[in-house]
């Protein structure tokens, strides 16, 4: 019985030690970035935008325009789709700590 809840032990312990070591970092490293979407066709609160390359499908925005988003370090493109169909781009920048990124659309071509 000893041997068992020693054996059941160091499997919890290398669990734990492998959680630590590949699991974790990754949840440190990412991070907030947060703003203003503002520009070309988005004249309004309360939408979505999407963050291409990421499961981001629809970020949205708040009544003011405001937006947050927990993202990897790293340069994203987004896009906007207006009402008429039309398709607005920028770039957006995540870091390992809080980033403030007032956004500004342009007309992709």
């Amino acid at each position: 019985m000893v041997g068992a809840v020693q054996s059941f032990g160091r499997q919890v312990a290398v669990l734990l030690i492998a959680v630590t070591t590949f699991w974790v970092p990754r949840l440190a490293s990412a991070s907030l970035v947060y703003g203003v979407l503002s520009g070309g066709g988005f004249h309004h609160g309360r939408d979505t935008f999407k963050i291409l390359a990421t499961r981001n499908d629809k970020v949205p925005t708040n009544n003011r325009r405001e937006y947050q988003v927990v993202l990897d370090p790293g340069t994203y493109r987004i896009e906007y789709t207006d009402e008429h169909g039309a398709k607005w781009t920028a770039t957006i920048r995540a870091e390992s700590s809080p980033i403030r990124q007032n956004i500004v659309l342009k007309k992709s071509s």
